[in-house]
């Protein structure tokens, strides 16, 4: 299995990263200097940062086992700026081959820094959660209230607690998929790391089996 699967997805045959991983302090810091541009289509802005997306691609087919093996150092390179339409004369600054050196790790490093990451998400997701429990009880007791009952102030603070709790409601579908994307993430590499460690063991043991039975041999 690919360990970049974790990482990035394959978007039109460009990887970007997975939504779990956006905001992980070393990818993040490379999206965030691009200012990008805002562009519309159907009559949504969406902010492009074509800039970002080329040096993320760049990481990815720099680290990739999977792509251009056939060609080694600058001619690789030269490769995968061609496709990504770099010019040859660019090159990867400190931000880029930080991130390059970050994935070049021990995987079970690599995975642990994603694991953290991803938990951290999830504690920052569930207090959203929290803040939205609490403006719907909130708006709950004004509704219970006698609207006669209630002055104008009260009225246009009820209203804005209404606007607040629909907001928030509008992105529990967006929390509820992030944290699912986000467990499930969690669950699969605490397997695989255990995998490793399991697997790591067996093979110190069968080292020192063999160690020991060559002494033997050899006394």
């Amino acid at each position: 299995m690919d360990e970049l699967e974790d990482w990035f997805e394959l978007v039109d045959d460009m990887p970007v990263l997975s939504p779990a991983c956006r905001n992980i302090e070393f990818l993040k810091k490379i999206y965030t200097r691009d200012n990008g541009f805002v562009t519309s289509r159907n009559g949504k802005s969406t902010r492009v940062k074509e800039v970002a997306t080329k040096e993320i691609a760049y990481i990815y087919f720099t680290i990739s086992k999977k792509h251009y093996q056939g060609y080694k150092g600058k001619q690789r390179d030269d490769k995968i700026k061609e496709r990504l339409g770099l010019p040859k004369t660019w090159q990867p600054d400190e931000l880029i081959e930080e991130a390059i050196g970050y994935f070049k790790e021990d995987t079970s490093n690599t995975q642990r820094r994603l694991l953290d990451t991803l938990e951290s998400n999830l504690e920052t997701q569930l207090s959203l959660f929290k803040e939205v429990e609490t403006h719907t009880v909130k708006v709950l007791t004004f509704l219970q209230e006698d609207i006669r009952e209630l002055d104008q102030e009260k009225l246009a603070e009820r209203n804005i607690l209404i606007e607040k709790a629909k907001s928030d409601f509008n992105g529990i579908l967006t929390f509820i998929t992030s944290l699912d994307t986000a467990f499930t993430k969690i669950k699969k590499l605490r397997i695989e790391l255990a995998q490793d460690n399991r697997k790591m063991g067996k093979e110190v043991s069968e080292l020192e089996t063999n160690r020991n039975l060559y002494r033997r041999q050899t006394a």
